[in-house]
């Protein structure tokens, strides 16, 4: 794991370089073509997506069986009581979904909420009655909901979008959907109750890499570049949780980073709070019912889901013993980060600062705008001159020149190029 540990960090730590550099960049930049350069390509398709959830690429032949079962689980569909031999009970008594792959399925499952929401025909599933939420559109993302206030009190928590009353395996359970009027527009989410934040699903691609990063590199790489950053405008802190701690577990004060408020320390702890909240599946990690309607308990064994021991004389298969919390933290765990679409990312060279050797490549543009040395030979004048250059798509400053103007050549010389097709000069206002 130090490998990983290591990664992580120097991945971290440049990505927050790479921030200050790219505003300081910005910030240079006249806000006609500033603006000129935001352009939104839209999503970024890979040849992976739709297909197979990806795994680590250093996974064991003895990992592997644990990855493929947490992905087996993942895309189980709960329901309340009688489940099939490829479904689950526990379903209730209230719930947002009926699988964990429901609402995280793009760009496969893992990740997040897909193109098509499937909470349409989840609500009425098995002759439920919910009405469903205004803020749930067909074409638009899954939305889970929190109340800002209740009776008037604080609140901050989810509040189920469903309820099991009406289906044919709940029994005689007869609880209230919420109510979340007055609507809005479904598409955007704007205009309706003002008392409802709310939530897409976190995609979980490469949650264990996050899982695994120490502590002393997260508030190393805080405090490292602090002038540059500060020049740049970036600043915080890590994430609050609930109690006023500044991302600090309750448990043991470490930093914790999973949840609508990195509120979790693991994807262990992740899994858990996500089955009962989610699916109101109560589990070792939150073993009571979020409500205990007796009615509404169709399986009377709580928590709904523990661990798996075979009875006396069968067989032990490892992975089976695992409960399904066990499971979806293993196969979360073990899931490759995304890839970036590489072919999206060549050539804008001129309008944004990358740190020197940075790997990234910036999104295909036209040819940059900014004056050249050449038409900047301006006699009886000294002019501030900033050089660059630039690599396979990617830019980033070399000098910064103060003088008389120069002929080309001689500010490529300066610039520690060799040729035009490497390096080029910008100039900014007169030195007074």
């Amino acid at each position: 794991m130090s490998k990983i540990d290591s990664a992580a960090g120097r991945t971290t730590e440049r990505f927050v370089e790479l921030q200050a550099w790219l505003l300081a960049a910005i910030g240079v930049l006249s806000p006609a073509a500033a603006l000129a350069q935001a352009h939104d390509r839209g999503v970024r398709h890979a040849a992976t997506d739709g297909g197979a959830p990806v795994p680590l690429a250093s996974l064991s032949a003895n990992e592997m069986p644990y990855f493929e079962d947490g992905a087996r689980r993942f895309q189980i569909e709960e329901v309340v009581s009688g489940a099939t031999s490829t479904q689950g009970n526990g379903l209730g008594p209230r719930f947002n979904s009926n699988s964990c792959s429901s609402c995280h399925a793009q760009p496969y499952v893992g990740g997040s909420s897909p193109p098509v929401n499937p909470l349409f025909s989840i609500a009425a599933a098995a002759g439920a009655v919910n009405q469903m939420p205004w803020f749930e559109a067909q074409n638009g993302p899954v939305r889970e909901a929190r109340f800002v206030q209740s009776n008037g009190v604080a609140d901050g928590g989810v509040h189920n979008l469903f309820v099991v009353t009406g289906r044919s395996d709940a029994g005689s359970c007869n609880i209230t959907q919420p109510s979340f009027l007055p609507a809005g527009d479904p598409l955007s989410g704007q205009g309706g109750n003002r008392n409802i934040v709310f939530r897409i699903p976190t995609p979980t691609l490469g949650a264990g890499l996050i899982e695994v990063i120490p502590d002393s590199v997260i508030l190393a790489n805080q405090r490292a570049n602090s002038s540059l950053k500060q020049r740049a405008g970036v600043s915080g802190h890590p994430n609050s949780i609930q109690g006023g701690n500044v991302n600090r577990s309750a448990n043991d004060g470490t930093i914790t980073r999973f949840g609508w408020k990195a509120q979790n320390k693991s994807l262990l702890m992740f899994a858990g709070e996500a089955y009962n909240v989610e699916m109101g599946i109560s589990n070792q990690l939150f073993p009571q019912e979020r409500d205990e309607t007796q009615a509404c308990q169709a399986n009377a064994a709580t928590p709904n889901d523990t661990d798996n021991f075979p009875p006396p004389g069968a067989p032990v298969v490892a992975s089976a013993v695992l409960s399904d919390v066990e499971a979806f933290a293993n196969f979360t765990r073990m899931l490759a980060p995304p890839a970036p679409a590489r072919r999206y990312l060549r050539r804008w060279v001129a309008r944004s600062v990358t740190p020197r050797h940075s790997p990234l490549e910036l999104p295909l543009r036209a040819a940059p705008t900014s004056r050249r040395a050449s038409p900047c030979r301006t006699s009886g004048s000294s002019y501030s001159r900033t050089c660059w250059c630039t690599t396979w798509g990617c830019a980033w400053q070399t000098a910064l020149l103060r003088g008389p103007p120069v002929r080309t050549s001689s500010a490529l010389h300066r610039c520690g190029a060799s040729d035009s097709a490497c390096s080029f000069c910008t100039t900014a206002e007169p030195v007074t």
